[in-house]
């Protein structure tokens, strides 16, 4: 993701948004050692 941000052919908050994503999945798997469950909190659809 840095690499990408220093070359400059992305704009910044592509990376940034891609490891922000990336983080949450990662830590949601860890902490709920489920991947139903984390589909379960990520569905959009339950927000409204």
């Amino acid at each position: 993701m840095f690499v990408a941000i220093v070359i400059g052919k992305v704009h910044r908050f592509i990376p940034a948004l891609i490891g922000a994503a990336l983080t949450i999945v990662i830590v949601l798997l860890i902490t709920l050692k489920s991947t139903d469950a984390v589909i379960s909190v990520l569905n959009l659809e339950q927000l409204g």
